[in-house]
């Protein structure tokens, strides 16, 4: 799985296209491997609604009926904030503007052993593997260290 931060899996479901996951889809494709999946923490919902509020984002659509589509579709899937992953993102600092959606996402990344794709570059202060979304050549590196099948908790 590859985890994707909540402005990245904005962008990569509207269209746009992202160098890193790009890159790993292309190279996993030309190894003969599996598409790995691309996760969203389920807190990204609550961060998605927040920046629609404030203004930092403008959907097409209303932000729930958005959310509902991005979870009818295949290109990502919504990951669960389980018990380990809120302990594991309240043990991360709040220091340097690293808020709580973005600790529970590099929570996230961070257990179940998953490359983060973000374009905060806060996130690179935490223990996750934190990939820059425009950064073709870091995320070739972690080609063949994501982890597939998706574990069996979540294969639901």
């Amino acid at each position: 799985m590859i985890l994707l931060d909540t402005s990245i899996a904005v962008r990569y479901l509207a269209g746009e296209e992202i160098a890193a996951v790009k890159a790993i889809l292309k190279a996993r494709k030309q190894r003969g491997m599996e598409p790995p999946i691309l996760g969203v923490s389920a807190v990204s919902a609550g961060e998605i609604l927040r920046m629609v509020r404030i203004g930092r984002l403008e959907l097409t659509v209303d932000v729930h009926v958005w959310l509902e589509a991005s979870q009818r579709t295949d290109r990502i899937r919504w990951i669960p904030v389980y018990p380990h992953i809120a302990i594991a993102a309240e043990e991360i600092t709040e220091g340097d503007g690293i808020d709580m959606y973005d600790r529970y996402i590099a929570a996230t990344a961070r257990c179940f052993n998953a490359p983060l794709i973000t374009a905060n570059r806060r996130l690179h202060q935490t223990d996750a593997a934190v990939i820059d979304h425009k950064d073709s050549n870091a995320a070739l590196r972690y080609v063949d260290l994501i982890s597939e099948p998706m574990p069996a908790h979540l294969s639901g």
